[in-house]
Formats: structure tokens, C-alpha cells, sequence
């Protein structure tokens, strides 16, 4: 098999883990499977990638890692927001 397919098959069932993980605890949410699929997906092209030579698609593995980082910090800010919302003045 290919080493796309790998990818595709163990992404799929990495992704099937994730959320049978999070209806098992009953914390299903979007921003939680969002972050373990690019947990997910950033551990699997960093082991597959040879190691030998600098892989062409870099670049877009950065900007991918850049972007999720970017998501992970506009949930928590909206989050502490939230907080700090709701334990303002009545």
C-alpha cells in the first residue's frame, strides 16, 4: 500500500478513536475534535515523512500547524472570555 493510503486509512481510524473517546466521557464537541484531529494528523505525517531529506510539503505542514495554533488560541480566549463573563456583576 501506498503511503497516502496509510495515511487516509489511520487518519480514519484515529478520527473513529477520537470521537468514540469523547462520547465515552460525554464531552462531545466540535473545538475537543478539532484539536485531537490535528494532534492526529500532525504525529502521522511527521512519522511518515522520510528523515533523510526535507519533505516539499513543509511548508503547508507549518502553515497547518500555524492555522490549528491559531484556532487553539481563539477557543481559549473566547472560553476565558465566557468565564469572565459570567462571573461579572449581576
Amino acid at each position: 500500500m501506498k503511503k497516502s493510503r496509510i495515511l487516509i486509512v489511520a487518519y480514519g481510524i484515529w478520527i473513529l478513536l477520537a470521537i468514540c473517546f469523547l462520547l465515552y466521557l460525554h464531552s462531545m464537541d466540535a473545538e475537543r475534535l478539532f484539536i485531537l484531529g490535528l494532534i492526529g494528523f500532525l504525529t502521522m505525517i511527521k512519522l511518515l515523512e522520510p528523515f533523510s531529506d526535507e519533505p516539499r510539503f513543509n511548508k503547508l505542514i507549518f502553515g497547518l500547524a500555524y492555522i490549528g495554533i491559531l484556532a487553539f488560541g481563539v477557543i481559549f480566549i473566547v472560553r476565558v472570555v465566557n468565564i469572565f463573563l459570567s462571573y461579572g456583576p449581576s
